[in-house]
């Protein structure tokens, strides 16, 4: 899920915005950052992403909007597998590091 910081926003109200709009989750618990950011160019424009996560309770109910076409749990290793991007593989071992506090070459056993 990503999403763009709307004037006057932090990257909290930002995460918490999305999240509703796009999951119907509304997030109540804190909001972890990943410590990651990456840049990518897309038609002449460009984007930067901050990567953060959330824990949620394991009764969710994810109910995805219009921009999404169906979503799925993944253990780490299969999110990995599903992701296209570097930056976005990047990210997701930035979210393990940052829960685990795992090392680099842990992360890929």
């Amino acid at each position: 899920m990503t999403g763009g910081v709307e004037e006057g926003e932090t990257w909290e109200e930002t995460i918490r915005r999305e999240s509703r709009e796009e999951t119907g989750l509304t997030i109540d618990h804190p909001i972890i950052d990943a410590d990651f950011e990456y840049t990518f160019n897309e038609n002449g424009r460009t984007h930067t992403e901050k990567v953060f996560a959330v824990e949620l309770p394991l009764e969710a109910t994810i109910t995805i909007s219009y921009e999404h076409s169906e979503f799925q749990w993944a253990t780490a290793g299969q999110a990995n597998n599903l992701l296209h991007w570097e930056g976005n593989k990047k990210g997701l071992q930035a979210v393990i590091r940052a829960l685990t506090g795992a090392e680099e070459d842990e992360i890929h056993r």
